[in-house]
């Protein structure tokens, strides 16, 4: 391995290694949203205005950096319930909604 491609990988390593890698919204807080929300029903499906078992609105995930399922586009029609009634995407978006206000709320009081 040549120096420059050892120490590029070292670079991307550290750079990895040094992004927060936690969650703003514990697993635990998720489990009582579910739960409290539908009986974490991921058949729920939608209403008119939400949407999976979070109930999750088009604004909310829309503000959650739109997250989407594997080989899917977050302007794709349908993408947003996609999204919200699987788990792994809604909890994304409420990770990211969560992320994006808490980082406003800081400026702002700074």
């Amino acid at each position: 391995m040549s120096r420059y491609a050892f120490v590029t990988s070292l670079i991307f390593s550290l750079l990895h290694w040094a992004e927060p890698q936690f969650d703003l919204v514990s697993t635990e807080c998720l489990q009582c949203i579910c739960a409290a929300t539908s009986s974490c029903d991921f058949n729920i499906g939608c209403s008119p205005n939400t949407c999976g078992p979070y109930a999750m609105t088009w604004g909310y995930w829309n503000d959650g950096e739109r997250p989407v399922l594997d080989q899917d586009s977050s302007y794709a029609d349908g993408a947003y319930a996609r999204c919200a009634n699987d788990k792994w995407c809604a909890e994304k978006a409420i990770q990211s909604y969560m992320l994006r206000y808490v980082s406003a709320t800081k400026n702002a009081l700074s």
